[in-house]
């Protein structure tokens, strides 16, 4: 897969402040209705084509008004003309004509529903709508994907045409037009005043990515008709999706028991499966104590040996392989990345982690309840390391007669990635459901 890499200061796809909240979105018509009309801004005369999807009013092109006063910017006049102009956030925020605002987080969320887009937890918080950038991009001008052999052009359902326009940056360079199209929204980044939300697309991939970026920079418009929405009941709706997906969390939860030491562990159904939301803290074999302390024990479980992890699970339950481990990242948004041996799924561990307990700031948002703790492990040599900081956990999949496939967390990454390592090192076990 391509990747284009802009600075972390730069742009930020998929919600790189960890303190960005997760909004809520309201139940809608699921009865599509589409129709066409012309917008025609009074200010400068010029025309747009509009688009009615669901209840909501778009301008079907990128604004191209030229402000008297805050910035904006074209490559030059006839790329505005064809289509639209950049804008910093400011100048978005006041851009759009009368009758027509510039549309929150939420308000894209609502679009993103009515196409068809499957809401996926992903990178720090961050909401994508898996799907939705299919159905809005329009037919042409998106890059090829070669390592997929795909085109990046979308499919165009309702007429909402996204281009691919790319982004200016804050040194004045325009960038990756051709491949990524963004768009400005209304709601500012939680996490500071120098941020804003934004929507994006890309060439490689189906998905309405989420994410905020640094208001500086020249980002396109696109206008949504109406007065914009009451920012106190835009608050009150966020508040209370969260504490809708927090019921959810505990209602899938579950309890049990291990008989073998009247032991209780927490357990959570994802995608069908249930799984033991800890590590598992049963003494047998060869099995450890991070630092040969009981209270880590308590605290992140116990670290076993490959074989000993291979026998543990209590009846009824088992170590999960290497695809059941997959599963796991997939079904919880995780973007598959992969060489010729190991995989990694990208956004995974984020939904995964513990919202506490990681150092670094690596906390995750727990989106699922599986409650990842960094437990570190037991090197060979009988030395420990990375509690605080690594979590790592044994697949029941050999590597040869040696080596074992394992899963691992970081504090400082946000992907699930896989490795193989020697069956004699100490690792953390989770338990699967038969």
């Amino acid at each position: 897969m391509r990747t284009i890499l802009i600075t972390a200061a730069a742009l930020c796809l998929t919600g790189c402040s960890k303190k960005s909240g997760q909004e809520s979105v309201p139940v809608i018509s699921d009865t599509l209705s589409v129709t066409s009309n012309t917008l025609t801004d009074a200010r400068d005369g010029k025309k747009y084509r509009t688009v009615t999807i669901g209840n909501q009013r778009w301008m079907a092109e990128n604004l191209n008004h030229a402000p008297q006063t805050g910035n904006s910017w074209c490559h030059d006049t006839s790329y505005c003309d064809e289509h639209g102009r950049m804008y910093d956030w400011k100048t978005a925020m006041l851009a759009c004509p009368d009758g027509w605002h510039l549309p929150t987080s939420l308000e894209w969320d609502v679009l993103a529903l009515f196409v068809g887009g499957e809401r996926r937890p992903y990178k720090s918080g961050a909401i994508d709508w898996y799907g939705a950038g299919k159905k809005l991009k329009a037919k042409s001008g998106w890059a090829w994907n070669s390592d997929d052999n795909v085109t990046g052009n979308g499919t165009d359902d309702h007429g909402f045409s996204a281009e691919p326009n790319g982004v200016r940056l804050s040194n004045g360079k325009f960038a990756i037009a051709g491949f990524y199209g963004f768009w400005w929204t209304a709601t500012e980044d939680q996490g500071g005043d120098a941020r804003a939300r934004l929507r994006g697309l890309d060439y490689n991939n189906d998905y309405m990515r989420t994410g905020t970026n640094n208001k500086d920079f020249g980002l396109f418009a696109r206008c949504l008709h109406g007065e914009p929405p009451d920012s106190a009941e835009q608050k009150r709706a966020e508040e209370k999706r969260q504490k809708e997906e927090e019921a959810l969390i505990e209602k899938a939860t579950t309890y049990f028991t291990d008989l073998r030491d009247g032991k209780k562990y927490r357990a959570v159904k994802i995608n069908g499966r249930t799984w033991m939301a800890e590590n598992l803290n049963y003494k047998t074999g060869k099995s450890w104590c991070y630092k040969n302390s009981d209270s880590n024990c308590v605290k992140y479980g116990r670290l076993y040996d490959f074989h000993t992890a291979k026998s543990v699970c209590l009846s009824g339950w088992h170590l999960p392989s290497r695809e059941e481990w997959d599963s796991l990242a997939q079904a919880v948004g995780g973007e598959r990345l992969s060489d010729e041996d190991n995989v990694a799924w990208d956004g995974a561990g984020v939904t995964l982690k513990a919202k506490n307990g990681w150092g670094g700031g690596g906390n995750g948002t727990d989106y699922y309840g599986f409650s990842a703790l960094p437990g570190g492990s037991r090197e060979t040599d009988g030395s420990f390391g990375d509690a605080g900081y690594g979590g790592l956990w044994w697949t029941a999949t050999e590597h040869g007669g040696r080596n074992a496939y394992y899963l691992g967390m970081g504090y400082d990454f946000d992907y699930v990635g896989e490795g193989i390592i020697d069956k004699n090192s100490g690792y953390s076990v989770r338990c699967v459901k038969e």
